[in-house]
């Protein structure tokens, strides 16, 4: 089993960074896997992104569908990294942008650079997350799935929220996870796979990601 998620990341690294205008920059050292659990069971996984750092401290940024809790039982964990697990507390949340702050305790990795500018249709953008779980934390590997950025998309069903579309394969478990350009710097946040009238895009490559204008105004008062 082992051998072969060893090859299933190699192939996607691998696969993701060959390109002839060089390497992209990839913060995985941003990246975390948010954890959810009742009465100490596992019940599902996200991805985050730490968006500053303290000495005692720092804050992730993640989706409010992977970090809002059901019940009192529920507990929230961000592993970062290093293989490091700590408990999280919500700090703030966007339910209609699907956006959520978690404040973590005791945090090792280093905070995402933010663009200065909201990606155009047809930049290359790269997803850091974990599909399906999948990712290495105690090894400092993590999944990275290439793809380009498509443009704006209001959903009928809320037509005052406005959400950036991408060319990315993503799974359960993306969710949360940062975007990011070629420099590295956080452009978006995956929230789901692509919803067109009510229907659920399955098996396709068009991804829904929170506005990178929404994003950066979310954050701001925890950089």
């Amino acid at each position: 089993m082992k051998s072969v998620i060893l090859m299933f990341f190699v192939g996607i690294l691998c696969g993701c960074c060959s390109f002839p205008m060089g390497n992209p920059v990839l913060p995985t050292k941003s990246y975390v896997k948010v954890e959810k659990t009742l009465f100490g069971i596992p019940k599902g996984t996200g991805s985050g992104t730490i968006i500053s750092t303290t000495p005692e401290g720092g804050f992730v940024l993640t989706a409010a569908h992977v970090c809002l809790m059901s019940n009192q039982y529920e507990d929230i964990y961000v592993r970062d990294m290093k293989g490091g697990r700590s408990p999280s507390v919500i700090v703030r949340v966007d339910k209609k942008r699907d956006m959520c702050v978690l404040y973590v305790s005791e945090l090792t990795g280093k905070a995402v650079t933010v663009a200065m500018m909201a990606p155009k249709a047809g930049d290359e953008v790269f997803s850091i997350s974990s599909p399906y779980g999948a990712e290495s934390i105690g090894d400092g590997m993590v999944p990275v799935i290439r793809g380009t950025y498509g443009g704006k998309y209001t959903p009928s069903s809320v037509p005052d929220v406005v959400w950036d579309i991408y060319h990315l394969r993503i799974a359960p478990g993306s969710s949360g996870g940062m975007i990011v350009n070629r420099h590295g710097h956080m452009v978006g946040m995956t929230h789901r796979v692509m919803i067109l009238n009510g229907h659920i895009m399955n098996y396709t490559d068009l991804s829904m990601g929170v506005q990178y204008e929404d994003l950066k105004e979310f954050m701001k008062p925890y950089r």
